[in-house]
C-alpha cells in the first residue's frame, strides 16, 4: 500500500511539472521575431509583441498589422488591423 501511495505521488508531481513546462513554452511566442513560408513559397517575417503582430512578405512587400487577443497561455484570436495590400483590406474576419 505504501508503494502504491509513493508511486501515485511521483506520477502527480511528474504530471504537474510537464503541464507547467508546456504552458511556459508558449511564452516564447508572445514576443519576438519569427518567419514562415506561405502557401506560395514566399518568406514572411513576423514581429510579435503582446497585443500586435507585424508581418512583412519579403517577395510581395505586403505589410500587415494584426491585433492579438490572447485567450489562453497558448491560444489567441488574431484580427487584421492595417495592411498596404488593396486586396486584403476588405477582409474583416477574425480567426480564433
Amino acid at each position: 500500500m505504501q508503494r502504491f501511495f509513493i508511486m501515485m505521488l511521483c506520477l502527480f508531481f511528474c504530471h504537474s511539472t510537464f503541464a507547467q513546462a508546456d504552458s511556459n513554452a508558449c511564452l516564447n511566442y508572445k514576443k519576438g521575431y519569427f518567419s514562415y513560408t506561405d502557401s506560395l513559397g514566399n518568406t514572411v517575417l513576423v514581429h510579435r509583441r503582446n497585443k500586435y503582430q507585424y508581418d512583412k512578405n519579403t517577395v510581395t512587400k505586403v505589410r500587415t498589422q494584426f491585433r492579438l487577443n490572447w485567450t489562453g497561455s497558448c491560444s489567441y484570436q488574431i484580427t487584421q488591423a492595417i495592411t498596404n495590400s488593396k486586396a486584403a483590406r476588405n477582409i474583416k474576419t477574425a480567426v480564433p
